[in-house]
């Protein structure tokens, strides 16, 4: 068989990876004490024009990364053995956890803050908002759970629970595709999504048979 051109990368990968992942601690703090920043700029109404723009751009990495995290999935149903698959396997729970703190960041800077401060109404008033709040805490459950704790704990649940991400993939393309005009990112999310739920439904018709053994007789 053929090695994969990505079998260097990939073997470079887990050898390093608890380097990698004290790196991502690290990039996770840093992350921690920014969120605590500027919460308290806007607590304190010093209020900085580019926290939009960084939220809005939280929010397409959360897109981005919520992508790369169900592709092993995606590729499993479709009997898919590419080497990319075990790659993210290696880090998927790190990037998963990433998706959410993004799209926290992405609430936090363009609905909860600016609700909080400026005293805008409780509820959601728009469909956009409506798709925010459904991807946002379910995605909560989904990064609570991200752990070997709840596994062990939850049982079957935590499969339900994880389950959530069937819908999620939903709720997040309406909430970009109710911002306006389709831009890439609504692409790109449309497009996982479609293969997300394709993937579920065909599952079954794509598994390999297995002929059973043939019955000797008496």
């Amino acid at each position: 068989m053929q090695q994969s051109p990505l079998q260097p990368l990939f073997l470079w990968l887990v050898k390093n990876k608890q380097s990698i992942i004290k790196v991502w601690y690290t990039i996770n703090m840093i992350i921690f004490l920014g969120i605590v920043a500027m919460t308290v700029f806007y607590l304190q109404q010093l209020y900085i024009p580019e926290f939009s723009t960084w939220g809005k751009r939280f929010g397409q990495f959360s897109v981005l990364l919520f992508c790369i995290t169900i592709t092993p999935g995606i590729m499993r149903r479709l009997q898919l053995k590419w080497k990319i698959k075990d790659i993210i396997m290696l880090f998927r729970r790190q990037l998963g956890i990433f998706t959410f703190i993004f799209a926290f960041i992405h609430y936090l800077t363009m609905s909860f803050l600016p609700t909080i401060v400026f005293k805008l109404p409780l509820l959601p008033v728009s469909s956009l908002q409506v798709m925010g709040l459904l991807s946002i805490y379910p995605m909560a459950l989904v990064f609570f759970t991200s752990n070997d704790w709840s596994v062990k704990r939850l049982g079957k649940w935590w499969s339900r629970i994880h389950s959530l991400v069937y819908i999620i993939a939903w709720t997040i393309f309406f909430h970009v595709f109710l911002q306006g005009p389709l831009s890439v990112w609504g692409y790109l999310i449309g497009t996982y999504a479609i293969l997300e739920t394709a993937s579920l439904l065909f599952a079954p018709y794509l598994r390999p048979k297995v002929t059973p053994p043939p019955v000797k007789p008496v």
